[in-house]
């Protein structure tokens, strides 16, 4: 198969240039991986502040740090890991991490989270 047909999500998160090729309104790309071509607007966000202990070397890293490390994504984005609640958007935890805000008298719809296809679906 041509490297065009064997992409995944994963592959335009960590390439700027394969996004700008591949996520354009009407491309498969753009639809299995919305929330890496930015196709929805969702409420799920990384904190700005919060910071999480990595292990010796690494200390207490932010969110910034573990958006630029897929490789430590794999390793601490899991529930038992701070990481997981900190880093809603890097960690695609926010669906098992909503907080509701104040309480209203009347419920609201919430919108859905955004999501990429997983890593075994290509295009």
């Amino acid at each position: 198969p041509s490297r065009e047909t064997s992409l995944t999500c994963r592959d335009l998160q960590e390439s700027a240039d394969l996004r700008d090729v591949h996520c354009v309104a009407g491309s498969r790309a753009y639809y299995l991986c919305e929330d890496t071509c930015g196709k929805c607007n969702d409420r799920c966000e990384d904190s700005s502040d919060g910071t999480f202990f990595v292990n010796r070397k690494w200390m207490e890293q932010d969110c910034k740090w573990l958006r630029q490390r897929p490789a430590w994504q794999q390793k601490i984005c899991h529930e038992d890991h701070p990481a997981y609640r900190i880093c809603g958007e890097t960690c695609n935890s926010c669906e098992d991490n909503i907080q509701l805000d104040v309480p209203t008298s009347s419920p609201t719809a919430v919108e859905p989270y955004c999501d990429d296809a997983k890593d075994d679906e290509l295009f």
